[in-house]
């Protein structure tokens, strides 16, 4: 008869709470609600430095949807669920708020960068407001 012993490994949040899983890929993890936050060797999956629980992970999206910063909120999903906000805060966050060339400007940033998420729209008009300003 033969016998398998499986390996299992425990990861721990950083408030405390732990889990045990038989594999330790992201999808495993993603599958119960923990999620890797970083790895002590990028080449190297089996080397996690740090996870989150599910009720930490919800607690850092609040706290990023909640802020003030613009980018804290792209991550957070803020912008998603409130996308009429984008366009004012988009151009007050890099000085365009009432100039006469906003609109324009957001509407190239927005061609050249909208297939890849609110982040490349904003980092294309932070270059156009260079231009601008």
């Amino acid at each position: 008869m033969k016998v398998t012993v499986k390996k299992q490994y425990t990861l721990s949040c950083s408030c405390g709470k732990s889990i045990t899983v038989d594999d330790l890929s992201a999808e495993v993890l993603k599958s119960t609600g923990w999620k890797i936050v970083s790895y002590q060797s990028p080449a190297d999956e089996k080397s996690i430095k740090s996870v989150s629980c599910p009720e930490c992970l919800e607690r850092e999206r609040l706290r990023k949807y909640s802020s003030n910063d613009i980018r804290d909120r792209i991550s957070a999903g803020y912008y998603q669920d409130n996308p009429e906000k984008y366009y004012d805060d988009a151009l007050k966050h890099v000085g365009l708020a009432g100039h006469p060339k906003a609109s324009k400007a957001f509407s190239y940033a927005y061609e050249l960068g909208h297939a890849y998420g609110h982040e490349e729209v904003l980092s294309n008009l932070e270059g156009i407001a260079e231009v601008i300003l």
